[in-house]
């Protein structure tokens, strides 16, 4: 992806996204994954997860990290399972960073894709390629959850993750 390439979002207004290092190409916005961990992936108005994240996060990077699937392949894997590893090495992620609707739109905006940041660290720390990772913030647009209650506001600092695909 080119430094502020268009993704079509769901309702198909387009976003931009920033790369975490160059890319090459544009994409339209694949399956969405929204870990739903009862609103502890951030204290409010931080951008550091806490460790209870952070641990599911290099989970998941885990699953996209072409190194550590590779080696779990084992000595004769099917044409399918190498091939779905193999994948991995152009398989491209992009980060939504999200907040509550506490503070102003404009730190929350900048606070969100400071967000998107963190994970995106953790997945290259997981090795998966940094030129394979993507990530921008949505601030406050897009609750998940009523910001009128704690409960609420916790759910709607989050960060997704989007498998981009080239369907």
């Amino acid at each position: 992806l080119p430094p502020a390439a268009a993704v079509a979002a769901a309702d198909a207004a387009p976003a931009s996204a920033t790369p975490f290092a160059a890319g090459s190409d544009t994409a339209t916005a694949g399956l969405a994954v929204t870990l739903r961990d009862n609103g502890r992936q951030f204290a409010s108005g931080s951008a550091v997860l806490t460790p209870e994240a952070e641990s599911l996060f290099r989970e998941v990077a885990d699953q996209y990290s072409y190194s550590k699937q590779l080696a779990r392949l084992g000595a004769s894997p099917s044409e399918e399972d190498r091939a779905a590893v193999e994948a991995l090495k152009t398989r491209r992620i992009l980060l939504v960073g999200h907040t509550d609707d506490t503070g102003s739109t404009t730190e929350n905006a900048n606070l969100s894709e400071r967000r998107a940041a963190a994970v995106a660290r953790v997945f290259q720390s997981q090795g998966v390629a940094a030129a394979n990772l993507y990530y921008q913030g949505a601030g406050e647009t897009l609750p998940v959850a009523d910001n009128h209650t704690e409960a609420g506001r916790a759910a709607n600092r989050r960060v997704e993750i989007v498998d981009l695909t080239d369907d």
